[in-house]
């Protein structure tokens, strides 16, 4: 070892081997980030696609032909659950992640799942703290949800309104 400090070939061989590892230390990070990148736009698509579905559970009832669009929440919970456990590896019962393909590491937390029917009108988000105005029919998801990257995972709050958009024709 004492040769290898003072001969210059020996530091040369230091030097590049702490190199190769810090460019390895990079190269891990950069894949886990863009890991963690990519599963979180797919979860976020996810989410996009559970709410729409949420939001087209229309209530075909005697209003329905009046012209009047309303959201049946028990059916859009449904289909909210049932679309986001499709295309994120969850359970659809119990919402856990799948042993294998899931895109998350624990169950999602669903802190909040409105449906207003009554519009327009003005809601108040606890979770986000924030205000929407609600035109038609809508749909607010508001998801707690760790993604797993690579070597990591982190945890992102991520929400989501969908309005059927239905307006009668009689109007």
């Amino acid at each position: 070892m004492k040769n290898y400090i003072h001969n210059e070939k020996g530091s040369l061989s230091i030097w590049f081997i702490i190199i190769v590892f810090v460019f390895l230390g990079i190269a891990v990070l950069v894949m886990d980030f863009g890991s963690l990148y990519m599963n979180n736009k797919t979860v976020k698509e996810s989410l996009n696609r559970a709410v729409k579905a949420a939001a087209l559970a229309i209530n075909e009832n005697e209003h329905l032909a009046e012209g009047i669009f309303t959201i049946d929440p028990a059916r859009a919970e449904v289909n909210f659950k049932q679309i986001l456990a499709e295309n994120i590896g969850l359970n659809e019962v119990t919402l856990d992640p799948l042993p294998t393909g899931s895109l998350v590491t624990e169950k999602p937390e669903i802190k909040e799942f409105v449906v207003e029917n009554s519009t327009p009108t003005t809601y108040f988000s606890p979770a986000l703290k924030n205000s929407f105005i609600f035109e038609h029919p809508s749909v607010l998801a508001v998801v707690r949800i760790k993604v797993k990257g690579v070597f990591s995972s982190r945890t992102f709050t991520l929400y989501k309104l969908s309005s059927s958009q239905l307006t009668s024709v009689y109007e």
